[in-house]
C-alpha cells in the first residue's frame, strides 16, 4: 500500500522560499566578510613591508648621526633630530603589527573558527 503524499500548501512553499533566501543572504554576507578581511590583511601586509623599509632607513640615519656625534663630527641636536623619525617609524610598525594580529583574528572568525588567545595573551584585552 502506497502512502498518499499530501499536497504542499502555498504557505509551506513560501516559507521554504523565504528560508532559502535567508540562507543565501547569510552565505553571501559570510563570503563578503571573508573577502573584506583578506583584502584588509593584504593591505596591512603591504603597508608593513613599506614601513619596514622606512624603519631601516630611519635606523641607519640615526646610527649615522650617533656615530658622527661620538666621533666629534656632529652635535647632539643632530642625533635627536634623527631619533624623531626613528621613533615615529617604530610606533607605526607597532601599530601595523597590532592591526595585522587583529585582522588575523577577524579572518579566523569570518572563516567560522573561534579564537583562543595563547596563554601569553591571557591578560591582554582584545576588542
Amino acid at each position: 500500500m502506497q502512502a498518499a503524499c499530501a499536497p504542499i500548501s502555498p504557505a509551506t512553499d513560501a516559507d521554504y522560499d523565504i528560508a532559502v533566501e535567508q540562507y543565501n543572504q547569510t552565505l553571501a554576507d559570510a563570503m563578503r566578510d571573508v573577502v573584506d578581511q583578506l583584502a584588509s590583511y593584504r593591505s596591512v601586509d603591504e603597508q608593513r613591508a613599506a614601513a619596514e623599509a622606512a624603519l631601516a632607513t630611519a635606523r641607519e640615519a640615526y646610527d649615522l648621526a650617533l656615530l658622527r656625534y661620538r666621533e666629534g663630527l656632529g652635535n647632539y641636536l643632530q642625533v635627536l633630530s634623527a631619533e624623531q623619525p626613528l621613533l615615529a617609524q617604530q610606533s607605526l610598525d607597532a601599530d601595523l603589527r597590532a592591526r595585522e594580529l587583529e585582522l588575523a583574528i577577524n579572518l579566523a572568525r569570518a572563516l567560522g573558527g573561534g579564537f583562543e588567545p595563547p596563554p601569553a595573551l591571557a591578560n591582554v584585552s582584545l576588542k
